[in-house]
């Protein structure tokens, strides 16, 4: 998440991208964003789906996988 925020923070094209996560303080939300991922987690779409890779106390690592469940 940090190096999505980092990349929003920095680039006028990924604001427009993630206009929905930009809070009201013009920061990008990675807690919103997380949830939302975390909706979409399991849902196949083109043959890929969004999975969580790891969770420890610093948060989540998503991926976007093939079919089976392998790494994109």
């Amino acid at each position: 998440m940090r190096e999505i925020a980092h990349s929003v923070s920095e680039s006028p094209d990924m604001r427009e991208v993630f206009a929905g996560f930009i809070g009201r303080n013009g920061v990008f939300a990675t807690k919103s964003f997380g949830r939302y991922l975390a909706r979409l987690r399991g849902t196949i779409i083109r043959g890929r789906s969004i999975e969580l890779a790891t969770k420890d106390i610093h948060g989540a690592v998503w991926q976007v996988c093939g079919q089976a469940g392998r790494e994109w």
